[in-house]
This record gives structure tokens, C-alpha cells and sequence, in this order.
């Protein structure tokens, strides 16, 4: 059901989240991926942004995109 809501592009940003977290790099208001894509965080998950703007997300995609940017930042944390 939730898939309904979620756009390709930010289903391929969740999957590398997910399975590539060691390629992104999270900082207290930004997730930067190796290949140049930039997600500003900013006050959560209400308003995240791409950078520059070239992808407009939904509240659903906010919220799930939000919970896997943190959990790639645990998960990374973890390792070291």
C-alpha cells in the first residue's frame, strides 16, 4: 500500500540508504551520496530537500526518508 505513495526516484534514494550506507555521508543537516545527490535535512522530516532542488517529496517519502537517513547514520556509527 505504501508503495503507492512513493515516487521511483525516491524508492532508488531508500534502497541505497538502505544497502549502501557506507556511500553516504550525514552530517547534522545534510546526507551527501558519493555521486554528488545532497539531501538536506534541515528540522526533520518535514523538510527535507534535495539540492540543488531537483526532487519534490511527498510527507510519506519525507517521513521514510527521514527514519532511513538515520538509521544509515547509526548503522555507519556501528562500524567504526
Amino acid at each position: 500500500m505504501l508503495n503507492l505513495f512513493i515516487k521511483e526516484e525516491t524508492a532508488s534514494i531508500l534502497h541505497t540508504l538502505k544497502h549502501d550506507y557506507k556511500d553516504w555521508r550525514v552530517s547534522a543537516y545534510v546526507a551527501e551520496h558519493k555521486n554528488g545527490l545532497k539531501l538536506w535535512i534541515r528540522n526533520g522530516a518535514f523538510y527535507i530537500d534535495t539540492y540543488p532542488n531537483t526532487h519534490s517529496f511527498n510527507l510519506v517519502e519525507k517521513i521514510l526518508l527521514n527514519k532511513a537517513i538515520h538509521k544509515a547514520n547509526i548503522l555507519k556509527g556501528l562500524e567504526t
